[in-house]
């Protein structure tokens, strides 16, 4: 073959991959089955921060029906060691079937909201953990940089990524972790589940049971929890246990 021709078709392939990557970002509002916790964050200890902001809230809700999951984080600048640190937000997702619906991303500085989201600052980075084992996963990753951020700052980011897994033949399982190894003001956990839907939920360790209620044709299962302490960690500790209060659900 032509090597020019060759180097034109690989561009060519490469730009069609990339376009398909970005097809998969856009944004809108927030989807209207998303409710605000009425709980209020505790203000952690911060002699319990290690990287100079922490976590007033960690939101995610969940619509089965529509294999949608939303995210909402709420990050408070305490020191200027984590201006640096608090500006990288990461959204990772498999474009093969999924697609990240962006809502918010702002900057909240001495009352004023400063809109952060643009879309010609977002990198596409692969994420191929399993190329060792000649596996490729196919999973990407939306990367943002916030700079400028200020001691004091507060950070707010929420995003949806609609699509579930086909190979999974439309049942449903996922998990979610309730504490972290860092304390955070506020965990928010809700799934919204069609009746006719056997979803099993567990919870493990210290995690508490959800309040569950029926709106309707769905049950919803909420866990509010605030002022979460920090997980204890250990060195040398094997990477499948977990000593992090955490739930699990499956169809």
């Amino acid at each position: 073959m032509n090597f020019s021709l060759f180097k034109s078709l690989l561009f060519l392939f490469l730009g069609l991959g990339i376009s398909d990557v970005y097809a998969q970002l856009s944004q809108s509002e927030v989807p209207n089955w998303v409710i605000t916790p009425d709980s209020k964050p505790i203000v952690p200890d911060l002699e319990d921060i290690s990287n100079g902001y922490y976590f007033e809230s960690c939101e995610y809700q969940v619509n089965v029906q529509s294999k949608t999951r939303f995210y909402r984080d709420v990050k408070v600048v305490f020191d200027n060691a984590g201006t640096e640190s608090a500006g990288q937000i990461n959204i990772n997702f498999n474009p093969e079937y999924q697609k990240v619906i962006f809502h918010e991303l702002a900057v909240i500085r001495n009352g004023i909201r400063i809109n952060k989201l643009d879309f010609k600052q977002v990198k596409q980075l692969s994420l191929e953990d399993d190329l060792t084992r000649s596996i490729y996963n196919g999973m990407k990753s939306a990367y943002f940089i916030i700079d400028d951020l200020r001691k004091d700052d507060k950070i707010i980011s929420s995003y949806s990524i609609v699509g579930f897994n086909s190979v999974f033949q439309n049942k449903f399982s996922d998990s979610y972790y309730l504490q972290s190894y860092e304390p955070i003001g506020r965990v928010y956990a809700r799934y919204i589940i069609p009746n006719h839907r056997a979803v099993k939920f567990k919870t493990y360790r210290n995690a508490p049971n959800p309040v569950v209620t029926n709106n309707g044709n769905d049950k919803v299962y909420t866990w509010d929890v605030t002022g979460t302490e920090k997980a204890s960690y250990s060195f040398n500790t094997p990477s499948w246990y977990t000593n992090i209060d955490y739930i699990e659900c499956s169809e």
